[in-house]
């Protein structure tokens, strides 16, 4: 299993290409104060539930060689990765881990984050 530090990071780098999108879009300067968080929220959100559900890996894992699978190796459907996504954003769900840096929110979608 991968530890914290590389699912940070990953996290980072999606966060920061949701960003990198808003500014591009909106024609705001990248990391302004108050540079549209809940647009940049959207973009992140969209981004996990399309890229985990097509590809089991978003941006920032694929670079990190991460990437979430179920307990029995095979892709999230659809519901879990819209369940797991909608708990990455309460965000605390993702703060509580066990041993394993397993979050509230990889157990409730019943699946865990993998090296590729």
């Amino acid at each position: 299993m991968p530890g914290l530090g590389r699912r940070i990071v990953a996290l980072l780098i999606d966060w920061l290409a949701c960003l990198l999108v808003v500014a591009l879009f909106t024609g705001h300067r990248l990391l302004a104060p108050g540079d549209r968080p809940i647009l940049t929220l959207a973009v992140f959100a969209l981004e996990y539930v399309l890229l985990l559900t097509a590809l089991g890996t978003t941006f920032g894992m694929r670079l990190m060689g991460i990437g979430v699978r179920r307990l029995d190796g095979s892709r999230l459907p659809f519901r879990w990765v819209l369940v797991r996504t909608v708990l990455l954003l309460c965000v605390v769900p993702a703060a509580i881990y066990d041993t394993d840096y397993r979050g509230l929110h990889d157990r409730a979608a019943g699946c865990v984050v993998v090296r590729l």
